[in-house]
């Protein structure tokens, strides 16, 4: 499967966060399946859910969405068909940590 190897060099080079610590761009492949299609010659395709975690990152979520985006439009441009703002083809889910809130004690 060469497309999450491409979005994966394609993200290490346009996030700055990511160009430096590499290790914190983790992909894996989940739920896939191969899809054969009837007709005159054997051909097939790769289903599967690409799931992207970038840990440790503090720049904005579009240094990563953009790049994935255009990507998208240039790869898999089908994905983007039909597509609007309330009916999206994928499914971001993204968290940011709440940061530790301080406690003072009185005695």
């Amino acid at each position: 499967m060469k497309k999450p190897e491409t979005l994966r060099s394609l993200l290490l080079a346009a996030v700055p966060g990511l160009k430096t610590k590499p290790e914190n761009l983790a992909m894996f492949v989940d739920k896939g399946r191969i899809a054969a299609h009837a007709g005159g010659t054997l051909s097939l395709e790769y289903r599967y859910t690409l799931n992207i975690v970038v840990q440790d990152y503090a720049g904005a979520v579009n240094d990563i969405m953009i790049p994935i985006l255009a990507w998208i439009a240039g790869q898999q441009p089908d994905l983007l068909q039909g597509m609007t703002p309330s009916r999206s083809g994928s499914n971001p889910n993204c968290s940011t940590p709440t940061p530790p809130t301080s406690r003072s004690r009185s005695n």
